[in-house]
Parts: structure tokens; sequence; C-alpha cells
């Protein structure tokens, strides 16, 4: 058996390796055995999970191996990544945590996120023992004496909560109306009840999860219902989590999306980021954020796509803000990782301070996301793709292109920016029609 990590952790469709009554004991075991053989594990593995149904069958099949070596569990049920997330790298508490969760993916989907303590990430190299342990297939060795042992816990959530209102004290929302979409998601609990404690008026939606109809038609993806919520309730703002919390999108009062790059503008004029002088996109960030940085004084640098990516060049170039359009904003004085209710309170403090509703910064590029869904990932550097790029890049000479698999879904993301939008969305819609043909 073998695997890969993607973008964020481990993902595929119920069903399908690794996520199989054969395969996943054997992920579970070699979870077990390289937190055995790199570490003493000092502590418990804390496990969460989305909403979704299958979620129950995954953290009891990885509960049972961590148990046969010996490995204490807590289990704390429903809770959003960034909830785990924060348990892991701000207490002395756990080995580590596992995040059972796909999220932003349809619910027939699921997957694990690794959480260690300190960066929040997995670095490749630990990624790589992992997955080189699954190649190797090793049997456990069982001390039948020295088993671990298994709880179920509930203060987790609280003293996340308790964490983030210190960290945006004396933010009173006392006078805004806010339509929240949590996309059935593991937010759908604590962040209404969040926003209400600091005296907003909260309308939702996406908060009758039934194991089903996580991220289906609403969420940080699909934002129509939260903008039809946000004219027909007269909301202040919109704000739209996905299914497991670290992505957050929002929609102003015209209905106008806001994604990860408005955010990071945004932020970097925050009081507690003014002095920033480095913020952290990715290759699919606009470059319209890019250049309007620079007038502010400030670097802009692209990593990889991925919070991962992210998190690792704001440690290395000691920087507070990152984020992609997509969503996943880490606020590194927070946490080492994207938190969507933390960041949503983050830009509600500057938003109070600045009555900026409409969340306007800077000018956008012309730009064209498609996603092209595949069924083989061929080498984007082999012919005939590599010609197949080349010629509609010589049509846009001026453009910008980034064309990449998704790590998390069966696509390919084609994403054009230009100088003029017609011409960019026609080479956008050309190139995807093209490769298409040669990756069904």
């Amino acid at each position: 058996m073998s695997i890969s990590f993607g973008t964020d952790g481990i993902r595929s469709r119920i069903g399908v390796s690794p996520l199989t009554a054969t395969h996943l004991p054997a992920l579970g075991n070699a979870i077990a055995t390289w937190l055995r053989t790199t570490d003493d594990p000092g502590g418990p593995v804390l496990i969460g999970m989305d909403t979704r149904c299958s979620g129950d069958w995954i953290a009891t099949t990885l509960t049972s191996q961590l148990l046969l070596h010996g490995i204490d569990v807590q289990n704390a049920g429903m809770l959003p990544t960034p909830v785990v997330v924060h348990a892991v790298t701000k207490t002395d508490c756990y080995a580590c945590g596992l995040m059972v969760s796909a999220s932003h993916n349809p619910h027939h989907d699921n997957g694990i996120k690794l959480i260690c303590p300190g960066t929040g990430k997995l670095s490749d190299e630990q990624q790589k023992e992992i997955e080189q342990l699954l190649v190797t297939e090793q049997e456990p060795s069982i001390d039948y004496a020295h088993l671990g042992t298994c709880i179920n816990i509930s203060p987790v959530a609280q003293n996340y909560q308790d964490t983030l209102l210190a960290h945006v004290h004396p933010l009173d929302l006392r006078g805004i109306t806010i339509a929240l979409d949590c996309a059935h998601g593991a937010f759908f609990k604590i962040a209404p009840a969040l926003l209400r404690l600091l005296g907003a008026k909260v309308i939702t939606c996406g908060t009758e999860p039934d194991g089903t109809n996580i991220n289906a038609a609403c969420g940080s993806q699909h934002l129509q219902q939260l903008q039809e919520l946000v004219r027909t309730q007269h909301a202040t703002i919109g704000i739209a989590f996905d299914g497991d919390g670290d992505r957050v999108c929002f929609v102003t009062q015209d209905g106008q999306v806001r994604d990860g790059d408005d955010v990071l503008a945004l932020l970097s004029q925050h009081p507690r980021y003014a002095d920033q002088h480095t913020i952290v996109g990715t290759i699919m960030s606009n470059e319209g954020l890019a250049t309007w940085l620079a007038t502010q004084n400030k670097k802009f640098v692209r990593t990889a796509v991925g919070d991962r990516a992210v998190s690792e060049q704001l440690h290395a170039t000691d920087a507070l803000l990152g984020g992609e359009p997509s969503g996943h904003i880490i606020i590194r004085d927070w946490l080492p990782t994207s938190d969507g209710l933390g960041t949503a309170l983050v830009v509600l403090e500057e938003l109070m301070r600045t009555n900026n509703w409409n969340m306007e910064t800077f000018e956008r590029f012309p730009h064209t996301l498609i996603n092209v869904p595949v069924r083989h990932k061929k080498d984007l550097q082999a012919e005939p793709l590599a010609s197949i790029l080349q010629e509609h890049r010589e049509q846009l000479p001026q453009g910008r292109f980034v064309v990449r698999y998704s790590g998390t879904e069966p696509v390919l993301r084609v994403m054009v920016e230009g100088p003029n939008k017609n011409q960019t969305t026609v080479v956008a819609q050309q190139l995807s029609v093209a490769l298409q043909h040669h990756l069904q």
C-alpha cells in the first residue's frame, strides 16, 4: 500500500484507498509507528472531526491502531480544525492532533490532517517518513499489557473560545447584523454563539448538518445563498466558512464577494499589523494585491499553493500575515495555521475601526479561474500539453498563467491574469478546453 500527502493532509473518497476497511487500519498503524519511532509521544493524541457521516468510523479505526501501540487518545468529537490546532499548538498537553475532515470537499470525501505542536503542520520529511512506513507495511509490535486508553473530552472548544475572545477584546459588535454561513460544518454551533456573545445580531444558514450536506451549495465555496441572505436581511456583512472552519470569505452589503486577497489587504492596515513589511501569498494571489502592497511600502512574497507552504514562508521571513485567495488566512501571532473564525473576528475589528464595510482596498487585475475535471493527472511539461500551454501563453504575452493540479480534488486549476478582461477570459476558456481534451 502507498499513499501521498496532498496540499493539506490525506484525502480521498470514502471507499477509495486509503479510506477503506483494509487500508485505513494500515494508515493508522503507520501514524502510530511514526509517533513511536520519531518521538516519545509525551502525551495523548487529540482527535476531532467535522460533520461528515464517515467521521466516526475513521476516528474509531485510527483510535484502535493508536491504542494498540500504547498511545492514549482523547476524542473531542465534532470540532473545527482551528480548535484542534489551538489545543495542540498552544498547550503542552498533546503529542499531536488528528483532524478527520475533507475541508471544502463534498460529504462523500474525507481525510486526515496531522497537527503537530509548534508549527501545526508536518514537514515534507515527516510526511515522507509516514509514506515510507506504509510502503513497508510493518506489523505492529503489540504489548497487550500496556495498551493505550481513550477518553471523550469536551472543554477543548471552550478553551479556544476564551482565548479568542481575549485576543480581540474589547471588540463590541452591538448594532451589527451578520449573515453567517457555516457550511453545515464544524463551526455551526461555536461561531454563531461567539458572535452573539460579542453583541452582534446573527442570521444563519448552513447550521443544520445531517452528515451528508456539508459544503452542499453553501459555505465559502458556494456563496450565492449567503449573498441572498445578506440582501434580504439587510445584513451589515456576510461571513462564510468551509466545512472544517479553516477558510473564510465575506460578502458585502452590495453582494460583492471578498476573498483571501481582500482580507490580506485589509489586515495589512490593521494597527496590530501595519508595521509588517512582508505579506505572504501564493501563486494564485491576484497581481493587483502585489501591486497595491508595493504602494504601501510592503513586500509581497508568493509561495506554492497550500497554507502549509504559506506557514513555512511566514516562519522563514518572520512575518505575521499570509494566506490564499481561497480563504485560508494565517495570522501567525494567533495560530500557525489558518482559522476562519479567528480571521473573521480580526477583520471585524478592522471594519469597526474604519467603517469600511465594503472592504475596499486594491483594484484587481482581470482574472479568470477555471476548474477542469480530470481523470488522469498527466505531466504538464510533457507533449502535447507543454505545447498547448506555450501556444496560449503566446496569445497573451503580458498575462500571468498558473496551471496546476489540485492537491485535494480531481481537477486542474487554470488561472489566467491579463491586462484585458475579455481577452483573459477567452484565452483561459480556450486553454481549459484544449487541456481537458487530453486529460479525460
